[in-house]
């Protein structure tokens, strides 16, 4: 297997998830491909000297700096790699133990699985609030169409990820639905595989939930361009309605940390729905 994990100005996250894959007990052959894509932090230096630390562990380096963003970074690190598997995870998120074991054993049947995301062990209680939980019990279908897997948890036989043509990198946020959708529309379902743990790390203050919230609302609209003709549906304008002006009262109702940070991802993702709507040159309520 191949495990492929972009890096841009990840320091403060990196040595933790270099040392939980590093700490992984499977005895088959591994790779870890390490993606830079413009990093102006210590990450390259901090990936080098993990490399120096630990010899037996086969680790690659990879530049991608011709173009940013996380989509053309894995599709550099899969074509660098050289797994007849590839497993994809994000620099700020920490495997658990046996998280390699259990994916490799999931892809021994299936060619496209994702892992579970346990959402609480990086995450304070309060920020655990700004959000519904992902990906804890099964996969779910956010937009209504097909089921889709977070980026951070997927795990796909090279063959398919090839033949899909790999992430779509003109997709800012959203690129992972639209490869688990092409997946899926190829005629492979999606496996989810619980005993496969990612701890999955959100943003840690106000501004940066609202930036993130921000990207993930404009995914809806640019999936719904692609995907309406084959059967993506959009929001009633009633229920549409309901969405929004649940945002406001949610504001008026405000009172606690934890509130301001729901608040935060509320508003930054309709605010991103509606920059997607105006770039997208349609109607996505």
């Amino acid at each position: 297997m191949s495990v492929v994990i972009p890096v841009r100005n990840a320091a403060r996250y990196l040595p933790d998830a270099l040392e939980a894959l590093a700490s992984q007990k499977f005895a088959a052959d591994w790779e870890l491909v390490l993606v830079d894509n413009g990093s102006s932090d210590s990450s390259v230096a901090i990936a080098l000297n993990f490399k120096n630390q630990l010899p037996a562990l086969n680790i690659k380096m990879v530049h991608a700096y011709d173009k940013p963003g996380q989509a053309h970074a894995l599709n550099a690190g899969a074509a660098a790699s050289s797994g007849r598997s590839l497993l994809f995870l994000d620099a700020d998120d920490v495997v658990a133990p046996g998280y390699l074991a259990a994916m490799a054993t999931a892809l021994e049947e299936a060619p496209f699985v994702c892992s579970r995301l346990d959402n609480e062990t990086l995450n304070p209680g309060w920020l655990r609030m700004s959000r519904p939980p992902t990906q804890v019990d099964g996969v779910g279908a956010p937009f209504g169409f097909l089921p889709s897997a977070a980026g951070c948890s997927v795990g796909v036989w090279r063959s398919i990820f090839e033949e899909v043509g790999g992430f779509d990198s003109t997709i800012l946020l959203g690129n992972d639905v639209d490869f688990s959708w092409r997946v899926q529309l190829a005629g492979l379902p999606l496996q989810f595989v619980p005993e496969a743990v990612v701890h999955y790390r959100f943003r840690e203050n106000l501004r940066q939930i609202f930036a993130q919230a921000r990207t993930y609302g404009t995914a809806g609209p640019t999936l719904y361009k692609r995907y309406r003709a084959i059967g993506m549906t959009r929001r009633s304008w009633r229920i549409a309605l309901r969405f929004h002006a649940g945002a406001l009262l949610r504001l008026a109702r405000a009172r606690s940390m934890a509130d301001l940070a729901e608040c935060a991802f509320l508003f930054g993702f309709r605010l991103g729905i509606v920059q997607g709507c105006y770039k997208n040159r349609v109607l996505y309520p």
